[in-house]
């Protein structure tokens, strides 16, 4: 999987009070991201249109 947009920054979401850190975006458009309070640190995938619902913090 390549990588097309690499963000390596936080997002958060003030309506569900998330924090997350974006990783990047890969070649079919999903967003890899992770959440700050999760102690696993799962890698999730969203849309870029879900993105558009967080506000870049950092």
């Amino acid at each position: 999987m390549r990588e097309v947009h690499v963000f390596n920054c936080l997002f958060e979401n003030e309506k569900d009070q998330e924090l997350i850190y974006v990783f990047y975006e890969d070649t079919d458009g999903y967003i890899h991201y992770h959440y700050c309070d999760d102690g696993t640190q799962q890698i999730y995938t969203m849309t870029s249109r879900q993105l558009s619902n967080y506000k870049r913090v950092w």
